[in-house]
């Protein structure tokens, strides 16, 4: 049994606070040093130093689903690249993690590789299959990323920067990229 997880159903804040931990037992050795980002609201990212480029779970409740994938989150550019080199690859990314994961243009300007996985509960044995599922995407997923970032280096990102606090006004990252970054009361 996981350290403070019953086999009762989870909260979505128990079950993502244990995605990270649980996570870097099952991802293969070289890929354990992963950064966590937000486990607040119903989603956790797993990132590699960049990022606008992460592994996502995202409990959607509503639909009784969590959607497992990478998403790319940078500048239209790197994101439509990466989707389009994946999608050359994804032959090969099929026979390793079968025919749920599709690649996707899933905004304007945002791209992911993803699966939804259907849930009935939020439980200790559907968190170690999503976690168990998470592992194979990097574990099959990041060595091509890295791969292609030799030939096609990620930029800075500052458009997908967390919120930031300027005075009484909060900066937020817009999810148009041609529309550049807008500033709210």
């Amino acid at each position: 049994m996981l350290k403070g997880v019953s086999t009762l159903t989870l909260k979505v804040q128990e079950f993502l606070r244990q995605v990270p931990e649980l996570g870097r037992i099952q991802v293969p050795k070289p890929w354990r040093d992963f950064a966590t980002l937000g486990t607040s609201g119903s989603l956790v990212k797993l990132h590699y130093g960049y990022p606008w480029v992460h592994y996502e779970v995202w409990v959607q409740r509503r639909r009784a689903q969590v959607e497992v994938g990478l998403h790319f989150e940078a500048d239209t550019e790197t994101n439509a690249h990466y989707l389009e080199y994946l999608s050359g690859r994804f032959e090969e990314v099929r026979a390793a993690l079968g025919p749920p994961v599709e690649p996707e243009q899933w905004t304007e300007s945002w791209t992911r590789v993803h699966q939804d996985i259907p849930f009935e509960t939020l439980e200790e044995e559907f968190l170690i299959e999503t976690t168990l599922r998470v592992a194979q995407m990097i574990a099959v997923l990041e060595p091509m990323v890295r791969e292609e970032r030799e030939r096609w280096p990620f930029r800075d990102s500052p458009r997908t920067l967390p919120v930031q606090r300027m005075g009484r006004r909060k900066v937020r990252p817009e999810h148009s990229h041609a529309r550049g970054p807008r500033f709210l009361a």
